[in-house]
């Protein structure tokens, strides 16, 4: 982040985020802990319009592809790749 409005534009991303995902089922099956890149963009609203979740796991794949669609990013910059990592803790 450059500055301090970056800094809060990605805490807010965070925070969404861990807020909107559920963990996939296929995930909860292997019973570790795993972290999973997500790469999107953004429309001029916010809206996604592309994503790619990083994990071999297909079911998960597809599932959290599935939720992230559903997310709005308003205030972020369209057109634009963005990543974020997403942890998930099995118990």
């Amino acid at each position: 982040p450059a500055n301090s409005s970056d800094k809060a534009l990605i805490q807010l991303m965070s925070q969404k985020v861990q807020a909107a995902l559920v963990m996939p089922e296929s995930l909860k099956e292997q019973g570790k802990a795993q972290t999973i890149s997500i790469w999107f963009s953004v429309d001029e609203a916010g809206n996604v319009t592309d994503v790619t979740a990083n994990t071999k796991n297909k079911e998960a794949k597809a599932d959290l592809e599935k939720q992230f669609r559903q997310l709005n990013f308003k205030g972020l910059k369209p057109s634009v790749y963005n990543g974020i990592d997403v942890s998930f803790v099995v118990y």
